[in-house]
């Protein structure tokens, strides 16, 4: 038996998984939420912060490909980096 390396496409649990061939697979794997809107920029001129999370849905079934960890879960950008009025 090999290592089949997956790439899973649909957006909501957009990550990759290697598992042995061989083995039959019949369990769920990790089910994630779509991603939330962005968050309300944390300042309103000179450069802030947005944020946007997903959350686990479906906790996979016993030997089935993990949920990603807790900072995979969660993104960020920059927001209203105009400089500030004087």
């Amino acid at each position: 038996a090999g290592f089949l390396t997956k790439v899973n496409k649909n957006p909501s649990t957009q990550y990759t998984s290697t598992q042995q061939t061989g083995a039959t697979r019949k369990g769920q794997d990790c089910v994630l939420s779509e991603w939330s809107a962005w968050s309300v920029c944390s300042e309103p001129c000179g450069g802030g912060e947005q944020n946007r999370t997903r959350t686990v849905i479906k906790r996979p079934d016993p030997g089935e490909s993990p949920c990603p960890t807790e900072s995979y879960m969660k993104d960020f950008r920059a927001c209203n980096t105009d400089c500030c009025p004087i």
